[in-house]
């Protein structure tokens, strides 16, 4: 019998859809990696990837969120969310804001969120910085039962940039086995059901 493909869905968002799109980090992710691509339009990319640990390949979908005046249809069946924070733009404070406003209205918010803040500037992080990491953090902070994890590293560092996306990926397998066996149970206990 063959083993059923896994599946991993993602949202994300950016503070700067222009300098930070989310397609691009996952792109450089995948020139790093054995993988065969999907599909790939604006805001979306679908790829197959064998994960560590794994022998299947998983499919993977991230959607970028670019227009918070809409709901998307499956915005809350995902994995997780990825929200991209370019730490070097005044402009990411008010976006950031923006985004998780949308995320209060249209997200699961049970689900995990992860932040990653962004820094490109190769040689004076410092000067580069426009914003703390406590200008992120403590908006997160002030919403209730938020599961989040906050992340920095430079642009440059394709390791470090690598090795975050690997840990997001490894996080939303164990989360899909985790729904799996739920649902395996709910469909063994003669069909009860969950209300959420």
């Amino acid at each position: 019998m063959a083993k059923e493909i896994s599946k991993i869905q993602i949202v994300a968002f950016s503070t700067n859809e222009e300098g930070l799109v989310p397609n691009d980090f996952f792109t450089t992710y995948l020139e790093n990696n054995n993988h065969k691509i999907g599909k790939k339009v604006d805001g979306a990319i679908g790829f197959t990837l064998t994960l560590p640990n794994e022998t299947a390949p998983t499919k993977i979908v991230i959607c970028s969120i670019l227009n918070l005046q809409q709901e998307y249809l499956g915005i809350k069946d995902v994995n997780c969310y990825i929200l991209f924070v370019d730490l070097e733009t005044e402009e990411s404070k008010e976006k950031l804001k923006e985004i998780l406003e949308y995320a209060e209205k249209y997200c699961e918010m049970g689900k995990k969120l992860y932040v990653l803040g962004i820094l490109k500037d190769e040689t004076d992080d410092k000067k580069a910085r426009k914003i703390k990491k406590k200008d992120v953090i403590n908006p997160l902070d002030d919403m209730e039962d938020l599961d989040y994890e906050y992340k920095e590293f430079n642009l440059n560092n394709t390791k470090e940039m690598n090795d975050i996306i690997k840990e997001i990926f490894a996080f939303c397998s164990k989360e899909s086995f985790k729904e799996k066996i739920m649902k395996d149970k709910v469909k063994n206990d003669g069909g009860s059901c969950i209300l959420f």
